[in-house]
């Protein structure tokens, strides 16, 4: 991640933050805060708000604590913080309550909504319930739920049925984000 913001950085390129997965493994095994504290301390002239650190919503499962207190940590270092998949069946919104994110990215079934005859105002719901805890919300899902998103307040939104990029080519990327 370190790289990349490098590297769009001297392109010229503006870039709020990068955000990164942390797997389930390092969090209940390593000792992430001084791992991530030695990176940043290696790379002074980065901005820790530009980095953001993804959990998995299997984190919440058992790992509730675990995952509260690297969250916590990962804010003192003054890093963004995303738990992934939220509004899913196995990660409900009420865990939101317990640990408290910088964003969430909701999952695709609850994404899914946009739109929807039968509810057409549950997504704008939910966005606002995550909103009004002080937490941003990055929607996943299909580019044709992405006009469908256009009228709530998430901060973004990320297609699950593209192709990650290779660090060259988002350099050289010049579409709608």
């Amino acid at each position: 991640a370190i790289t990349a913001l490098s590297a769009f950085d001297r392109a010229g390129r503006k870039v709020q933050f990068l955000s990164v997965r942390c797997p389930a493994e390092l969090v209940e095994t390593a000792d992430l805060y001084g791992e991530i504290s030695t990176v940043l301390q290696k790379n002074p002239t980065i901005d820790p708000q530009r980095l953001c650190l993804e959990f998995p919503a299997s984190l919440m499962d058992q790992q509730t604590q675990k995952a509260r207190t690297a969250i916590l940590d990962m804010k003192l270092l003054k890093l963004r913080t995303a738990l992934v998949g939220c509004g899913a069946e196995e990660f409900p919104i009420a865990k939101l309550l317990t640990v408290s994110p910088d964003i969430v990215f909701l999952d695709p079934s609850a994404t899914a909504f946009a739109g929807s005859r039968n509810k057409p105002q549950l997504l704008s719901a939910l966005v606002s319930l995550v909103m009004s805890m002080h937490i941003d919300a990055i929607a996943e899902g299909t580019k044709a739920q992405r006009d469908a998103m256009r009228g709530t307040d998430c901060i973004g939104f990320l297609h699950t049925d593209g192709k990650c990029l290779s660090l060259d080519e988002a350099l050289a990327w010049e579409g709608d984000a």
